[in-house]
């Protein structure tokens, strides 16, 4: 069986891109690529629903990429076994300050490890900020103790008390 190691990544591929082009492949060529890596494994067991986001001179982008290679344009997403309920939750939200927005991702990451009726569990919650001029991450947060963290403030607020 050959290693992995052996097949180009996407990441790679971006790389190779960016150097016979002289400039970074764009949110949509990258979302592409990863399309069509992850259709060339169709009929595999593989289990994959992520995001690419970006900002290239198109402004920003925001793609879902699944398992078959299916590959989505929008302003927003949620990914996992909780995202109908995200979204009833997104659709209620609009122009946020940055640290509300992430705030906001870590209270869905809770709720989604709670509704989470599958095997693989969800071990790390991370945050990024995607903007004109960088990317960076915001917070990578055990998920069980943004649980607790997040439900300590909750009783704070409500009224109840802890323990």
């Amino acid at each position: 069986m050959k290693s992995s190691a052996n097949y180009p990544t996407s990441h790679s591929m971006c790389q190779l891109h960016e150097l016979a082009n002289k400039r970074r492949i764009s949110v949509t060529g990258a979302s592409k690529l990863l399309a069509n890596i992850l259709y060339s494994y169709l009929g595999m067991v593989l289990s994959v629903g992520t995001m690419i986001a970006g900002w290239d001179e198109m402004g920003p982008g925001l793609y879902y990429v699944d398992s078959e290679g299916g590959r989505l344009k929008g302003t927003r997403f949620s990914v996992g076994s909780g995202s109908p309920y995200v979204y009833g939750v997104l659709d209620n939200w609009n122009d946020m300050s940055i640290e509300e927005a992430a705030e906001l991702a870590r209270r869905v990451f809770i709720m989604q490890h709670s509704l989470m009726e599958s095997v693989v569990e969800l071990l790390l919650a991370s945050v990024y900020y995607v903007g004109t001029d960088e990317w960076k991450k915001l917070s990578g947060d055990d998920v069980g103790e943004l649980h607790y963290k997040i439900l300590s403030g909750y009783a704070k607020y409500s009224g109840t008390r802890n323990g």
